[in-house]
């Protein structure tokens, strides 16, 4: 392992390498396509005990106290997912093995209904991406320093698939404040994002925008 860290003007910089003999991951090895080759289960998986596995990170925070701003990044490469053929299957045999079990009675398969097989499916596709990066921006001391506005965004680079977090924050006088939060998990058709199939549209269900506020009196909040 090797890891480096160091400044420039207001950047701090950061990275990390990691490399090792085999993974500690559970690799999957096949998802059944039909009700006969259930017989060892659904999904079989494997491990993987020889080869170099390596991953990496690196990235910078930001800081300017004069004007209350802070951003931050870091790109991630892990080097435990899949190649973009392999993901692309798995992600094709998981949905193939959902709607196989759409049709069949309930109980044909012990413990396994298409609904579990949807939540199974979600942690198979999981860190599935070999790239990754996460962004968050902060402005604080707006409007007499009664408002704060900032972002955090994570996203497959492999699929072009995330989740942004915007947030709002006004504070109307000392211990009482509220904040608007809105939720969105998207993913690209464009250049090569994989649209619906994207890892973190799956993971949210689908593509999504949701709203949440907070207000906060005191040491309460509600």
């Amino acid at each position: 392992m090797l890891t480096a860290t160091g400044s420039l003007w207001r950047f701090n910089l950061f990275g990390e390498f990691v490399a090792g003999w085999g993974s500690d991951k559970k690799f999957v090895k096949n998802v059944a396509g039909a009700l006969q080759e259930m017989s060892a289960g659904p999904i079989t998986f494997e491990k993987d005990d020889n080869g170099v596995y390596v991953s990496a990170t690196a990235g910078f925070m930001y800081m300017d106290n004069k004007n209350d701003f802070t951003a931050a990044f870091q790109y991630f490469y892990n080097g435990d997912g899949y190649s973009d053929s392999a993901r692309k299957d798995l992600i094709k045999d998981s949905r193939e093995l959902v709607a196989l079990l759409e049709t069949l009675p309930p109980g044909t398969v012990p413990g396994l209904d298409s609904q579990n097989a949807s939540y199974m499916m979600r942690g198979l596709v999981a860190n599935a991406g070999l790239h990754y990066a996460g962004l968050s921006l902060s402005k604080t001391g707006l409007a007499d320093d009664k408002l704060s506005v900032s972002v955090f965004a994570m996203a497959s680079l492999s699929d072009l698939s995330g989740m942004a977090q915007p947030s709002v924050s006004w504070n109307f006088f000392d211990g009482f404040s509220a904040s608007l939060n809105p939720l969105f998990w998207w993913s690209a058709d464009a250049l090569w994002g994989a649209g619906n199939d994207g890892e973190y549209v799956i993971l949210s269900g689908g593509p999504s925008v949701s709203l949440s506020f907070k207000a906060t009196l005191g040491s309460g909040k509600f």
